[in-house]
């Protein structure tokens, strides 16, 4: 089973509309277009939603290198507002050892 096979069964990233475009070792590339239903009172994208693209695609990255793993610790910054449109996260791992992983995302 490939990476991107084992995350179609990422039963909230399919609620939420986020798509997986590429993954390998260490990289992910990963997609969700912004609907009404991601938008907050204030008619942009809510961070959740946003955080939850950026989730799958660290993901993504950290699990094709082979071992299963979850998030132990993780941040976001948010620059600017998104409103309508795609949203594209890319994730990279800077250091994957055994058991902890370091990614930056974009």
């Amino acid at each position: 089973m490939t990476i991107k096979e084992f995350f179609k069964n990422d039963r909230c990233a399919a609620l939420a509309g986020v798509e997986l475009l590429e993954a390998a070792p260490g990289a992910a590339k990963a997609r969700m277009e912004i609907k009404d239903m991601h938008l907050n009172a204030g008619n942009v994208a809510q961070g959740g939603a946003i955080f939850t693209l950026a989730d799958l695609a660290f993901a993504a990255a950290v699990n094709a290198c082979g071992n299963w793993a979850v998030s132990v610790e993780t941040g976001i910054r948010y620059f600017k507002a998104a409103a309508a449109g795609a949203l594209l996260a890319e994730a990279r791992a800077v250091h994957v050892h055994r058991k902890l992983a370091t990614l930056t995302e974009q």
